[in-house]
């Protein structure tokens, strides 16, 4: 699992293919250039002694809160309480 540059600011690396059902799904995480400064690591794979080592030299990782959720209408319920699981609180629409 090596980090390659793919873009200006744009760093990715493969992960372990997952078996679900039968099928073979690859993984991979993209590291990205915060415009504040920083880096933010976006659907991150096993962590390797290697990976953290590469992604390290990049700078510090740092949180990234800009999401958005619009589900559709009779979803919001699910959505809360999806959220409200991943974060240990919700604050309501």
């Amino acid at each position: 699992m090596a980090l390659q540059s793919f873009a200006e600011g744009l760093w990715l690396a493969d992960g372990p293919v997952l078996q679900i059902a039968g099928f073979g799904y690859p993984t991979r995480m993209a590291v990205m250039s915060l415009p504040a400064g920083g880096r933010f690591v976006w659907s991150p794979v096993a962590l390797t002694p290697a990976l953290r080592q590469a992604v390290g030299a990049l700078g510090p990782v740092r949180p990234f809160r800009a999401s958005f959720v619009w589900p559709s209408p009779g979803r919001r319920r699910r959505v809360r309480r999806c959220a409200a699981s991943a974060t240990g609180r919700w604050s309501g629409w």
